[in-house]
């Protein structure tokens, strides 16, 4: 089964998955997602990440900035390494390459941070319902093929919300299948207020104050494999 034939979840599925090349040979893990800016307010996934510029605020904000001040031995030290969406030809348990490992990692250039943010400033924002109720933190963000020829992007098409935290509940909370059912039971029950909130809903997404706003309230909480992703 190849994830990116259908919708699938940015942390479960590719963040901190083993990625090899074409040989199976291991080339790096995936520490965060590259998100770009689509031109008419939407977002969508180009690329996987990788070194302590992405993985470094992820572990913890205080820890990262301590390693910014330690100065720039390179001018390019603070730009993670990147794989194009369009060198990756299936997911599984792994995440492998069309191509081969040598010159699979480039840094990103810098010039292009403006229309770029990553999945991982996403996870754990807040989010805020209509009259401003609190209706959980982000745990994950919902991705779906473009559909159109020699596109490799994934279109960012909802959210995953709860009152956990990001990786929490490891995938139990969004498939009945998914490991021992006594597990996934009370992980689900411990899961009951979560749900999701399709792109389209969202009224604000203030990236500076780690918030989103959104028009309605929560839908089902659905899991990567039904069709029709998140229509909520």
């Amino acid at each position: 089964m190849n994830r990116l034939d259908g919708p699938l979840d940015g942390l479960l599925h590719l963040m901190d998955r083993q990625v090899v090349d074409d040989e199976g040979l291991l080339v790096c893990k995936c520490d965060d997602l590259e998100l770009t800016d689509r031109g008419d307010g939407g977002l969508m996934v180009t690329a996987l990440l990788i070194g302590v510029p992405v993985w470094l605020p992820r572990l913890h904000a205080w820890v990262y900035g301590g390693w910014r001040r330690l100065g720039d031995a390179r001018s390019d030290r603070q730009q993670p390494y990147r794989i194009d969406l369009a060198d990756v030809e299936r997911v599984t348990q792994e995440i492998r390459l069309r191509r081969g490992r040598a010159g699979a990692l480039e840094r990103q250039r810098s010039g292009d941070a403006s229309v770029r943010r990553l999945v991982g400033d996403l996870l754990g924002a807040q989010v805020l319902g209509p009259g401003e109720e609190h209706l959980g933190k982000v745990l994950d963000v919902r991705l779906e093929p473009t559909r159109e020829p020699n596109d490799h992007a994934l279109v960012l098409s909802g959210l995953l919300v709860g009152r956990g935290r990001p990786g929490s509940y490891l995938g139990y909370d969004r498939s009945e299948e998914h490991g021992p059912w006594i597990v996934g039971t009370i992980v689900r029950r411990l899961h009951r207020h979560s749900g999701m909130v399709a792109v389209s809903h969202i009224s604000e997404l203030d990236w500076d104050r780690h918030r989103v706003t959104v028009r309605t309230g929560l839908g089902p909480l659905t899991h990567s494999g039904a069709s029709g992703g998140a229509q909520c």
